[in-house]
């Protein structure tokens, strides 16, 4: 379990449980065996400060954040739709455009199967 700031809270034991009310972080490699207290790598640590960022309306309706290999972003919502972030770089930007474009276009988030902010001025849904 991480904080905000990307710091060990805690091991869980049996590795493999969750908390109570978990955001499933994916890795694309294995993360490193860490003890509470200590700070895990940029990467995670960027994936980390997400979590706080995220309004109750769409934390609610995700259920995982991948890291990429390059540190890319990726959430995945319950329901199945990815939403690419890209780089952990302006995500407050980021976010507020996925929330744009999941709020006023409802017809074509419908029809789509992900959206790209990457570049948070030029959103890109996915067709299915």
């Amino acid at each position: 379990m991480l904080d905000a700031d990307g710091r060990v809270m805690a091991v869980l034991d049996p590795p493999g449980s969750k908390p109570v009310d978990p955001l499933q972080l994916t890795l694309a490699a294995p993360g490193p065996d860490l003890q509470p207290g200590a700070t895990v790598p940029a990467d995670l640590a960027g994936a980390a400060s997400i979590v706080p960022r995220l309004p109750a309306d769409l934390r609610s309706k995700t259920c995982s954040l991948a890291v990429g290999e390059a540190g890319q972003l990726t959430m995945t919502m319950c329901d199945g739709f990815v939403i690419d972030l890209g780089s952990p770089d302006r995500l407050r930007d980021k976010l507020v455009t996925t929330i744009f474009v999941l709020n006023t276009r409802p017809d074509d988030v419908a029809r789509s199967s992900g959206l790209n902010v990457g570049d948070p001025e030029r959103p890109v849904l996915i067709e299915k």
